[in-house]
């Protein structure tokens, strides 16, 4: 098994909403020894913002990608947005801001937040 063997599945949970399969998903990914990959937790944040799942969709940005991935930002500020927290959406703004490149600048190289 590898990582892109069960991104075809997180993707599918990302569009029906299906936050507990994908979480499960992303469990059985670490079980197996390997690293989620970018896609992989921009699926599963997708799914539970599809599913109205905010906090997890949070959860899952601040442990994989916080400080690296300004594309799974994006949906953990839509998620935000999503979900009437105008408030954290726009601390995640500047967090995206705050990134080396900016919101346009096409991503980090490694940098930190």
């Amino acid at each position: 098994l590898n990582v892109a063997s069960y991104n075809a599945t997180l993707t599918a949970c990302s569009k029906s909403g299906s936050w507990e399969r994908a979480l499960s998903l992303i469990a059985d990914i670490k079980e197996h020894g390997l690293e989620p990959s970018l896609q992989s937790v921009a699926a599963a944040i997708a799914a539970c913002e599809e599913g109205g799942q905010r906090d997890r969709a949070e959860k899952l940005f601040e442990t994989y990608w916080a400080d690296r991935a300004p594309q799974v930002l994006t949906l953990a500020i839509s998620a935000c947005e999503r979900n009437g927290d105008l408030e954290r959406a726009q601390e995640l703004r500047k967090v995206f801001d705050g990134l080396e490149g900016g919101p346009n600048g096409g991503g980090v190289s490694g940098g930190g937040v």
